[in-house]
């Protein structure tokens, strides 16, 4: 079922009313649509999120595209820039070069999908270099058009400086969450440093009687991830119930070559917390499946598996 075939099957359901404009709280309970006013004994705030665009210095004066359009254009690029190096950046990355696109990417951390633990990135950042020119450890501080060329200029900390051209220019610098837009602050929800609700295990916010999910609480952020929640909130919202959510064991995959996958924590996170765990590793090329693969990379067996 595509969005407008979801749509208007809302339209047809007893006792649901879809309002298609933007919502804004007006106290804890109650939100604003089109000038009409609705409240409502308990309020459930699945918002989601957006593309980053931070303040770039002439990057508002650029085409440039994010996530949400990458994949709708009708023309292919001879070349692309792209900022940011985390899973959208790879995943998007390895889609348009496998289509015969030049990639070229722009990442500040030292290595690609740099959430990932760091011999995992630092591995994957050496197979992408084969594909792409890859430039990690450079923060973006410019960009300009010269003609039909969008030019990235960049940095590092030690004031290495280079100019990275292309055709066009996605930028994937992460995602935030809608609560500006819907102006929790009138609500009481509190809000976390990047503007993400706070919830509590059972998705419950700092208001009375208002949940929120997804990727609007920043709890893992995956699809998967907010099916799960959405789960949850049914059980305590509409039978009253006191489930907890439980994200410790949340699987993600990313979609490059090679494909990469992981299970809950990852080593960095489980030191940082001083939690004890094992550390095992296999080599692909020791299974049959792997024997038939061109790249070697490992399994990490115990806690967490990538």
């Amino acid at each position: 079922m595509n969005a407008p075939e979801m749509t208007n099957s809302y339209r047809d359901k007893e006792h649901l009313t879809l309002y298609k404009d933007e919502a804004t709280f007006v106290d804890e309970r109650t939100v604003e649509i089109d000038g009409e006013r609705i409240s409502a004994e308990k309020v459930v705030v699945a918002a989601g999120s957006r593309p980053l665009v931070p303040p770039i210095d002439g990057l508002n004066t650029v085409d440039y595209m994010t996530s949400q359009k990458a994949l709708y254009r009708r023309d292919q690029p001879d070349s692309l820039v792209i900022l940011g190096g985390g899973y959208i950046a790879v995943e998007l990355g390895y889609f348009f070069e496998s289509l015969g696109t030049d990639v070229k990417i722009v990442e500040m951390m030292d290595s690609l999908v740099p959430r990932e633990d760091p011999d995992v990135a630092s591995t994957f950042t050496d197979i992408a270099e084969e594909r792409h020119d890859v430039y990690t450890g450079y923060r973006a501080t410019a960009v300009e058009a010269q003609g039909d060329t969008v030019i990235v200029h960049a940095e590092t900390e030690g004031s290495d400086k280079v100019a990275v051209s292309g055709d066009e220019l996605l930028v994937a610098l992460g995602r935030r969450p809608n609560t500006d837009a819907l102006q929790v602050e009138a609500a009481g929800i509190e809000t976390d440093d990047r503007g993400f609700i706070v919830t509590n295990d059972r998705l419950e916010t700092s208001a009375d009687s208002v949940w929120a999910q997804g990727d609007i609480a920043d709890n893992a952020m995956f699809k998967h991830s907010g099916d799960y929640e959405t789960q949850v909130t049914i059980e305590n919202v509409v039978h009253e119930g006191a489930r907890e959510a439980d994200l410790t064991a949340m699987p993600h995959a990313i979609f490059t070559e090679p494909q990469m996958a992981g299970v809950g924590k990852t080593e960095t996170e489980l030191a940082e917390a001083g939690t004890e765990y094992v550390v095992g590793r296999e080599e692909i090329p020791g299974n049959t499946n792997g024997a038939g693969e061109e790249t070697c990379l490992w399994i990490r067996q115990g806690t967490r598996c990538t």
